[in-house]
């Protein structure tokens, strides 16, 4: 007898987890949001979000440029900027995440996303991440 009701309350446990994860990732899904990191070309929706990284150590004089796209067919829709500290020289990292949405079809309209030196922001260019972004209807 006392099996049984542990046996029931093991399944009542996997079947609320699973339930439970079902739903986080439908929201997750439903927020329509697409990370293109590491891509070098994409096709995505109108109207579809999208998310690319820049990342870089601010105690080695980087900073984040403002991301390089054409306004025509992009908006930028938010930047969260995150920081972490190790405590060690050097250990610290800021990661910025980007979020875009399309607005309108392209055959292929670049974004750019990077680092540089703010004292010699010409030379220290760094594109981490370009992709090539073609918007259908």
């Amino acid at each position: 007898m006392k099996k049984t009701i542990l046996v029931l309350f093991a399944v009542g446990i996997v079947v609320f987890c699973g339930f439970l994860i079902f739903s986080l990732l439908k929201e997750k899904d439903e927020k329509g949001i697409t990370n293109l990191d590491g891509q070098e070309t994409a096709t995505i929706l109108k109207g579809e979000k999208i998310t690319l990284t820049a990342r870089y150590k601010i105690s080695t004089g980087y900073t984040a440029f403002p991301p390089k796209y054409d306004e025509n067919f992009f908006q930028l829709v938010s930047k969260r900027e995150t920081s972490t500290n190790n405590g060690r020289a050097g250990g610290d990292q800021t990661i910025v995440v980007y979020t875009f949405k399309a607005l309108k079809e392209t055959g292929g309209s670049p974004i750019e996303v990077g680092q540089y030196r703010t004292f010699d922001p010409e030379e220290s260019l760094e594109i981490q991440e370009k992709v090539l972004i073609s918007v259908v209807p």
